[in-house]
């Protein structure tokens, strides 16, 4: 029954709820929809449907067609959310999911919401790293640059990331054990495998008189700038070294070079020994061989180029033996 100073069927006026589309109304403020308008043939003006594309500020809408919610209500639909400095009321309201002092205002990395394209509030995307816990899609998302199952990780000195106190992928720094190879990132030579860091390129450095050499596969070696000499090899000869841990393939090896001994001219480089012979002496120096034991299994005795001194290797995990 319509009683009271209702405008429709137990709906209108001060007292009732506002009412539905169809009923009749005296004043916006009698519909759910917020419009009263005058339709033909209804006798008067009734309650007309929300719509988000009327141009009309009506139904739960916080400013012309936008806010007032994601989802449907009392028969109002559910509209778009507003965009940067349209009415809101909340931050649902808000294209940018923002909404201070019934403004919407634009996305920002400090405004406490995750909006724009953060993967977690205020962290990710255009803005800085997530904490290790957080969401992320990009390694780029996280502060440690490592995001797996779509979370960030906590840095690790095996994560091939360079992190947490590291001063290059996996090395150097307080927390890694790991020390860099020359070419690599460093601020102390506490950080570097070859015990140099060069204080103006802030680079891990090859000691004095050896010289950086590539790596196939990544990497690199220092190794000795000059070659080895006959005199330096005859010292090799000289101490009789007894050489353990020497490949099975040199077991028996006399060491002497096949041809051109004794020498004439110390400060020439020694040449006509094979690799067995070069692995010895790089042995009994204290430092390294380039190349893989493999190469032990080619003919022994035959005739090879001038050898270097003897390299140390700083690629990888493995530490520079000191320099002999």
């Amino acid at each position: 029954m319509k009683d009271g100073d209702e405008t429709g069927i137990d709906c209108g006026g001060e007292v009732c709820a506002p009412c539905p589309a169809g009923q009749a109304c005296a004043a916006p403020a009698d519909c759910i929809s917020r419009r009263c308008e005058e339709s033909a043939g209804s006798g008067g003006p009734t309650c007309a449907e929300a719509r988000c594309d009327n141009g009309v500020k009506d139904g739960d809408e916080t400013s012309i067609d936008c806010g007032g919610g994601a989802a449907p209500r009392d028969g109002n639909p559910a509209c778009p959310p507003c965009a940067d400095l349209l009415d809101c009321v909340t931050g649902s309201d808000c294209e940018s999911l923002s909404c201070v002092g019934g403004k919407c205002l634009a996305a920002s990395c400090s405004d406490r919401v995750k909006n724009g394209d953060e993967t977690a509030v205020d962290c990710g995307g255009r803005c800085a790293g997530c904490a290790p816990g957080e969401a992320c899609s990009l390694s780029t998302d996280c502060r440690e640059r490592v995001c797996a199952n779509q979370i960030c990780q906590t840095e690790s000195c095996s994560d091939g990331v360079k992190n947490g106190k590291e001063t290059d992928v996996d090395c150097g720094g307080m927390v890694c054990r790991t020390k860099c190879p020359a070419g690599q990132q460093c601020t102390s030579r506490e950080d570097c495998a070859t015990n140099v860091c060069n204080s103006t390129t802030h680079l891990c450095a090859c000691p004095d008189g050896m010289l950086i050499a590539p790596v196939a596969g990544g990497g690199n070696y220092c190794i000795d700038q000059y070659e080895v000499t006959k005199k330096e090899y005859n010292a090799f000869l000289g101490a009789s070294p007894m050489l353990a841990g020497l490949p099975a393939e040199c077991s028996g090896n006399i060491y002497q070079p096949s041809d051109g001994w004794p020498y004439s001219e110390e400060r020439a480089p020694v040449n006509y020994i094979d690799w067995c012979d070069a692995y010895a002496y790089c042995m009994w120096r204290g430092k390294h061989l380039c190349g893989s034991t493999s190469a032990a299994r080619s003919a022994v005795e035959r005739a090879r180029p001038p050898i270097s001194r003897t390299p140390r290797k700083t690629s990888g995990t493995t530490r520079a033996p000191a320099r002999g």
